[in-house]
């Protein structure tokens, strides 16, 4: 499947092998984001809300509340599909759960967040050019690491960023 957040303010889902149309999800721009097996896309939707569309139905799921005091700049599924994280020109990431639709964390001054391998951790780079890891479940910050920059990848173990 390939999505394409065209400028009229909708995403087109295409069969990529066939070059034919699925689905349109109106109202709807990027960023954009699949889940890891493809069950869902979530984009920016009006207010900088973010909606969450089924990719086999085409139907909308849920609208979340977003970024409201900043612009949606990006976002991200976990490997599971449990959790979605969204940043903004706010400088925040969001950490949302796919289920509820609820916030589950909010994580100031941060920006570019990535899951590791096992979802038990969020890197994400900090406004004064830090890296910081945090633990999903707690929201704790497990590491900060001084100029580290955006994080790239983790290791396939989960133990290297």
């Amino acid at each position: 499947m390939l999505a394409v957040a065209g400028t009229g303010g909708h995403v087109t889902l295409w069969n990529a092998a066939e070059g034919t149309l699925e689905a349109t999800l109106s109202d709807t721009l990027g960023p954009i984001a699949f889940s890891r097996d493809g069950s869902l896309i979530a984009g920016r939707a009006a207010r900088q809300e973010i909606a969450l569309w089924d990719v086999g139905t085409g139907e909308l799921r849920r609208t979340m509340q977003g970024h409201s005091t900043g612009i949606l700049r990006g976002l991200a599924f976990s490997r599971g599909g449990k959790m979605l994280a969204a940043y903004g020109s706010d400088a925040s990431v969001l950490l949302w759960d796919v289920a509820s639709g609820q916030e589950r964390r909010r994580f100031p001054n941060a920006q570019s967040p990535l899951f590791s391998p096992d979802d038990a951790f969020l890197a994400a780079g900090a406004t004064n050019g830090d890296l910081i890891l945090w633990d999903t479940r707690t929201g704790e910050t497990q590491r900060t690491l001084d100029d580290g920059g955006y994080p790239l990848a983790f290791g396939t173990d989960g133990a290297t960023l």
